[in-house]
Protein backbone atom coordinates (compact mmCIF):
# COMPACT_ATOMS: atom_id res chain seq x y z
CA UNK A 1 0.00 0.00 0.00
CA UNK A 2 1.39 3.41 -0.95
CA UNK A 3 2.23 5.94 1.72
CA UNK A 4 -0.31 8.73 2.09
CA UNK A 5 0.65 12.01 0.43
CA UNK A 6 3.05 13.85 2.74
CA UNK A 7 1.86 17.00 4.45
CA UNK A 8 2.92 20.20 2.69
CA UNK A 9 6.22 21.35 4.19
CA UNK A 10 4.76 24.81 4.90
CA UNK A 11 2.18 23.21 7.22
CA UNK A 12 4.70 21.29 9.32
CA UNK A 13 5.96 22.45 12.68
CA UNK A 14 9.70 23.00 12.97
CA UNK A 15 10.06 19.74 14.89
CA UNK A 16 8.02 17.77 12.35
CA UNK A 17 10.10 19.18 9.49
CA UNK A 18 13.39 18.33 11.24
CA UNK A 19 12.21 14.79 12.01
CA UNK A 20 11.14 14.20 8.43
CA UNK A 21 14.35 15.75 7.10
CA UNK A 22 16.38 13.34 9.23
CA UNK A 23 14.42 10.46 7.71
CA UNK A 24 15.05 11.77 4.19
CA UNK A 25 18.78 12.02 4.86
CA UNK A 26 18.93 8.52 6.35
CA UNK A 27 17.08 7.04 3.37
CA UNK A 28 19.37 8.72 0.85
CA UNK A 29 22.54 7.83 2.76
CA UNK A 30 21.47 4.18 3.06
CA UNK A 31 21.73 3.92 -0.72
CA UNK A 32 18.95 1.35 -0.92
CA UNK A 33 16.54 3.39 -3.05
CA UNK A 34 16.60 4.06 -6.76
CA UNK A 35 17.71 7.27 -8.43
CA UNK A 36 14.18 8.55 -9.10
CA UNK A 37 13.24 8.05 -5.46
CA UNK A 38 16.47 9.73 -4.34
CA UNK A 39 15.64 12.76 -6.48
CA UNK A 40 12.09 12.85 -5.14
CA UNK A 41 13.27 12.68 -1.54
CA UNK A 42 16.04 15.19 -2.18
CA UNK A 43 13.45 17.63 -3.52
CA UNK A 44 11.30 17.03 -0.43
CA UNK A 45 14.36 17.61 1.75
CA UNK A 46 15.01 20.96 0.09
CA UNK A 47 11.42 21.99 0.84
CA UNK A 48 11.84 20.91 4.45
CA UNK A 49 15.06 22.92 4.76
CA UNK A 50 13.28 26.00 3.41
CA UNK A 51 10.51 25.47 5.97
CA UNK A 52 12.99 25.17 8.83
CA UNK A 53 14.86 28.30 7.74
CA UNK A 54 11.60 30.23 7.50
CA UNK A 55 10.56 29.20 11.01
CA UNK A 56 14.00 30.07 12.40
CA UNK A 57 14.07 33.47 10.66
CA UNK A 58 10.62 34.35 12.04
CA UNK A 59 11.66 33.25 15.53
CA UNK A 60 14.83 35.36 15.29
CA UNK A 61 12.78 38.37 14.20
CA UNK A 62 10.40 37.94 17.14
CA UNK A 63 13.31 37.64 19.56
CA UNK A 64 14.89 40.83 18.22
CA UNK A 65 11.60 42.68 18.73
CA UNK A 66 11.33 41.36 22.28
CA UNK A 67 14.86 42.52 23.06
CA UNK A 68 13.93 46.17 22.52
CA UNK A 69 12.95 47.93 25.74
CA UNK A 70 9.95 50.23 26.06
CA UNK A 71 12.03 53.29 25.07
CA UNK A 72 12.86 51.66 21.75
CA UNK A 73 16.48 51.01 22.70
CA UNK A 74 17.89 47.60 21.99
CA UNK A 75 18.74 45.74 25.17
CA UNK A 76 21.84 44.49 23.34
CA UNK A 77 23.31 47.99 23.14
CA UNK A 78 25.99 48.52 25.77
CA UNK A 79 26.26 52.21 26.73
CA UNK A 80 29.96 51.71 27.42
CA UNK A 81 30.63 50.68 23.81
CA UNK A 82 30.73 54.31 22.64
CA UNK A 83 33.79 55.13 24.74
CA UNK A 84 37.05 55.10 22.82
Amino acid sequence: MADPKPKAAAKLSFEEAIDELEGVIEAIEAGEIGLEEVLKRYERGVGLIHRCRDVLERAESKLKKLRVDEDGVSMDDDPGDDEA
